[in-house]
């Protein structure tokens, strides 16, 4: 129902490139959703760049910690993740993330 949704959406744009924040909604337990599997889904005609507040320590991406209701672990992401840190007025943030899709 929501990868409908979406995918109605993001056709309407008739965009070659999404760009997508704020993807927290998409780890609520109560939509039971695969993030990275839909964000996959989304990149299959145009290329997805998505914010992903979470760790990649080059061979897994997660998203929230063990024991959480909203964690999630993907080994060995088919994306290309680029390191998003923000050091503006002395504020670090190391563990944002973009995942990159690309439907070439």
């Amino acid at each position: 129902m929501i990868q409908a949704v979406l995918d109605q959406a993001v056709d309407e744009r008739r965009s070659e490139t999404l760009l997508l924040d704020n993807t927290e909604i998409l780890f609520n337990p109560a939509l039971s959703l695969d993030p990275l599997r839909l964000l996959q889904q989304l990149a299959r005609n145009r290329s997805v760049v998505a914010t992903w507040a979470g760790n990649f320590d080059g061979e897994q991406l997660t998203y929230a910690e063990p024991g959480h209701a909203e964690f999630r672990r993907c080994s060995k992401p088919e994306a290309v993740i680029v390191s998003a840190t923000n050091a503006q007025q002395e504020h670090w943030r190391p563990a944002e993330q973009a995942v990159i899709m690309d439907s070439a």
